[in-house]
């Protein structure tokens, strides 16, 4: 299947398909919600007519998030899946920033830094309100990606439809299949999308002027062939920005290899930028045990000397 994707990083991590709408496309994996296909009688993912009434109309908008018991409340986690028209995959919890600087400084320029972790536990048990999300999806004919936010006692406070290239990329990051695999399941080629039950860490590597659109670009962020793999480049104009997503059986390790990447990265250009806590600090709502657990030094020998880099 030749899929037309909006996103140019899922295309470099795929192989057949193309950027862009594309009338020979076979299919098309849209960004933004409210993207009106020019192609008809073709499968469509993150949008659908259902959706674009749910985001133009603030009347239907709030029938539905009443009908999911969505509430107002302080956000405490974020959660993460893509749902095939039918069900949903593994799900995901993703504590992130949107700040630019370190230290959680700094103007929010989107997905910046974040850890994402599998959720193991009963997750339709402790949230019994995706069960009629899950329904209502499948009556308003919606497949694509779903995120959540929750509140500390487990309440939605959003839902939200489309594109989301850092929970996307980390989703990516823990999934035992590739990222044409995600799409067979968004397309519902096949039936099923489960994570490995790794820690998996992101970071954004960007150059000047960003975040400031304006001035000199300095065009595209070289790195390593063998890197690619973990590198989601995100165009902006004529200039580009990386989040490197890598994961680790402990957050050590895949912080260790994400620090790696960005040390190759460095041997093309000495003028990145970067934010060097990422993995640190982080809330999770679902996962907070693995997250401690996880973040504990690995106690083996070899462990113990790679943290010496």
């Amino acid at each position: 299947m030749k899929i037309a994707i909006m996103d140019k990083s899922i295309v470099d991590h795929t192989e057949g398909n193309v950027f862009g709408a594309n009338r020979d496309s076979e299919a098309l994996f849209a960004g933004d919600p409210l993207f009106t296909p020019r192609v008809e009688n073709i499968p469509v993912v993150n949008t659908c007519i259902g959706v674009r009434n749910l985001l133009l109309s603030e009347e239907l908008r709030k029938n539905f998030e009443t009908h999911l018991g969505v509430v107002e409340g302080k956000d405490i986690s974020t959660i993460y899946s893509l749902f095939n028209g039918e069900d949903f995959g593994d799900w995901l919890e993703v504590s992130f920033s949107k700040r630019f600087m370190t230290g959680e400084v700094g103007p929010e320029v989107g997905f910046v830094t974040g850890v994402g972790l599998k959720i193991t536990e009963d997750i339709y048990q402790a949230i019994p309100q995706l069960i009629q999300l899950k329904d209502a999806l499948k009556r308003i004919q919606y497949r694509g990606e779903i995120l959540c936010t929750l509140t500390e006692g487990f309440q939605l406070t959003r839902v939200e439809f489309g594109h989301y290239y850092g929970h996307f990329a980390l989703y990516s990051e823990c999934a035992k299949s590739s990222v044409q695999g995600l799409l067979d399941f968004l397309f519902g080629t096949t039936k099923s999308c489960e994570l490995y039950d790794s820690c998996c860490v992101a970071n954004l590597v960007s150059q000047t002027p960003f975040p400031t659109l304006g001035g000199i670009s300095q065009g595209q962020i070289n790195a390593p062939k063998g890197a690619e793999k973990h590198l989601w480049r995100i165009l902006l104009g004529n200039s580009e920005i990386v989040l490197i997503v890598v994961h680790g059986n402990y957050l050590s390790e895949a912080k260790r290899r994400l620090r790696r990447t960005i040390e190759n990265m460095k041997q093309y250009s000495d003028c990145l930028q970067y934010r060097i806590d990422y993995g640190n600090h982080c809330q999770f709502l679902l996962c907070q045990e693995k997250y401690l657990s996880l973040s504990q030094v690995c106690k083996t020998p070899s462990a113990v000397g790679e943290l010496k880099i």
